[in-house]
């Protein structure tokens, strides 16, 4: 009978510091990983031939071996292609990471590696490794359907499942944001009804890479165009760690649906999308669209985050040619000024 009891991760944590390598083994151990310790290079290559670690850290001023060197040979090890390699070392900088990543290291941190780093890279990879794999062809909901895409980031080989109504949505209503909420129903007083905002970011299951709605080739029939500049894996996977597993269903949690949002965001960022008004306002969309999935959370919180968000991308938006996306800006800009103030004149 096939066990359901997962394997433990395996983390090898190869450092000059026997403290640091001490307490990163008693705290990774205590939350259910198998951990090997290496006290040099060559300790931890032959931990890699033998483990196969899922996560390493590694010390790049560990003496016998230059930093770059010894992560270019472990990304090369058939035991260490597929790890997560988490370098460090004391000669902080943009260089310095510049060398670790093109070496084959997945993050880098500065030294003196602080445990909470370590815990939470750990934990957060873990669950990346243990999220459900199999992507949904045919949903459950006759209401929905969905389109399979090719991710966008350069290197991910991943495939995106973007769901989508079968039938036009019906806008409900429009806040006083003018962010509308959609929802999809059956047609009937009584029948079911699929709340569209809470389904409606595209998130990769590899890498994270996320967008408003399924990805759209630049030409017609030219296939799924490649994205430029790109938000940084570590911490798109670290931000996807706090969604549960439903972040990937049609059964999308409002909490998860969050999650998608701020992958949303953090994306369109790291790309640059300023260039025009019709850019700035689609970001903007993304932060209000956020603020009404958190005000149905209930988080008042993180509602008003990312409305102060908003508020400066309208803002910004003000200083344009005046056109149709700058006098929505503008009345957007009103709504929040009053909604802050609870004034009801």
């Amino acid at each position: 009978m096939e066990s359901r009891i997962a394997p433990p991760v395996r983390v090898l944590v190869a450092d000059s510091g026997v403290r640091f390598m001490k307490a990163s083994a008693e705290v990774l151990t205590q939350r259910g990983f198998a951990v090997v310790l290496a006290a040099g290079p060559e300790e931890a290559f032959d931990a890699v031939r033998r483990a196969s670690p899922n996560i390493i850290f590694y010390d790049m001023d560990m003496p016998g071996y230059e930093g770059p060197e010894a992560l270019r040979l472990l990304a090369r090890m058939r035991g260490g292609k597929d790890a997560f390699t988490i370098a460090s070392s004391i000669h902080g900088g943009a260089e310095c990471e510049r060398l670790a990543a093109e070496a084959g290291a997945w993050d880098f941190a500065v030294r003196p590696v602080e445990r909470d780093f370590v815990i939470e890279t750990a934990m957060a990879i873990r669950r990346h490794l243990r999220r459900p794999r199999d992507a949904v062809r045919q949903p459950e909901n006759p209401l929905l359907k969905t389109i399979v895409t090719d991710c966008r980031r350069p290197g991910c080989d991943g495939s995106l499942v973007s769901y989508l109504p079968r039938r036009k949505p019906s806008r409900q209503r429009t806040d006083q944001f003018e962010t509308p909420i959609f929802t999809v129903s059956d047609g009937q007083s009584q029948g079911e009804a699929v709340d569209f905002n809470v389904l409606a970011i595209t998130v990769c299951p590899r890498c994270y890479w996320a967008c408003d709605g399924p990805p759209v080739a630049e030409h017609a029939g030219a296939g799924i165009t490649r994205v430029g500049r790109m938000a940084g894996r570590p911490r798109l996977l670290r931000m996807a760690a706090e969604a549960d597993d439903t972040l990937f269903s049609e059964s999308r949690s409002i909490a998860a649906a969050l999650v998608a949002m701020r992958l949303a965001i953090e994306n369109a960022r790291a790309q640059g999308a300023i260039d025009s008004t019709v850019e700035l306002e689609a970001l903007a969309d993304l932060y209000f669209k956020a603020a009404a999935l958190a005000h149905t959370a209930r988080d008042e919180s993180l509602r008003d985050r990312f409305l102060g968000e908003a508020e400066k991308i309208c803002a910004a938006m003000l200083e344009r040619e005046p056109c149709a996306e700058v006098y929505r800006a503008a009345c957007r800009l009103a709504a929040l000024y009053v909604y802050f103030t609870r004034d009801s004149d």
